[in-house]
């Protein structure tokens, strides 16, 4: 199966706070959509879903219980999960360790 990557921005022209949505013209019939901190937003899946997409999210501790609900999923034995090696950056002034984890049963 070929394969293909594309990497872009679809909004360049517009302020931040407007691009909140996926355009509705787009086709995403399977693709992969990711995002950065500002599009991982409660009504931006849906929309991409609707779309024909699937998705990557990142999640972080400020979500609240859903972050508490997603890594108790992970961490259960039952889960079958994917997870990366994990990566280590030392930038900003600190050290920071980045796991990604992964589950197509959420």
């Amino acid at each position: 199966m070929p394969s293909s990557s594309v990497t872009g921005d679809i909004w360049p022209d517009f302020p931040r706070a407007a691009q909140r949505d996926v355009p509705t013209p787009l086709t995403l019939k399977g693709t992969i959509v990711t995002a950065d901190a500002l599009n991982c937003q409660r009504d931006i899946a849906p929309q991409i879903v609707a779309q024909g997409g699937d998705y990557v999210l990142a999640l972080k501790g400020n979500q609240g219980t859903l972050h508490d609900d997603v890594v108790r999923f992970l961490d259960d034995p039952e889960s079958k999960v994917s997870t990366a090696e994990p990566a280590v950056d030392a930038d900003h002034g600190r050290i920071e360790t980045r796991t990604a984890t992964v589950s197509t049963d959420i």
